[in-house]
């Protein structure tokens, strides 16, 4: 699978990611406020095999340079519906690229999959998730409160969905 849109491509990852993977993602503790992964202090310390081998793991990179610069993925799939997940390096945040792939990603999961419904969560002070799931058609269907506890600290999620019969591509 790879999508393109004007400014990104979204494909697999693979091991060559690993370092771009560690600085956006596993060594960010910004990004890891607001996506649930494990904080690695050092790069030897990332089982990144384990990563690449995941199946509905992609990789957001810059179309210009191919660098990778985000994940996307499919966090749960259950009968008609899919629940996926989104993280940006904290240097791109503010820039369009979560709305960006976002709606590549729904847009590629209505028009190349069965699902009828895409869910997506977001931790409830992260407001900006929540912005860029509404700008590509979400709509927030429930919360969730004392839903987890990540980072020493009990959150709360709010949960959010687009169906097929409501999606305009």
């Amino acid at each position: 699978m790879e999508i393109i849109t004007n400014r990104l491509i979204i494909n697999k990852m693979v091991n060559e990611d690993r370092g771009d993977y560690f600085e956006s993602i596993a060594h960010s503790k910004i990004v890891l406020k607001t996506f649930i992964d494990t904080y690695r202090e050092n790069i030897d310390d990332l089982p990144f095999d384990k990563y690449v081998a995941i199946k509905n793991l992609f990789a957001i990179r810059l179309k210009d340079t191919r660098r990778l610069i985000g994940i996307i993925l499919n966090v749960e799939e259950k009968d008609d519906c899919v629940e996926i997940g989104y993280a940006i390096n904290e240097k791109y945040w503010n820039k369009g690229y979560a709305s960006e792939s976002l709606k590549a990603y729904i847009n590629y999961l209505f028009l190349k999959t069965n699902f009828n419904r895409i869910q997506a969560s977001a931790f409830k002070e992260n407001i900006a998730s929540m912005r860029v799931m509404e700008k590509c058609g979400l709509e927030q269907i429930y919360e969730k409160t004392n839903a987890l506890n990540y980072l020493d600290e009990v959150k709360d999620l709010v949960y959010y969905e687009i169906r097929r019969e409501n999606y305009e591509e």
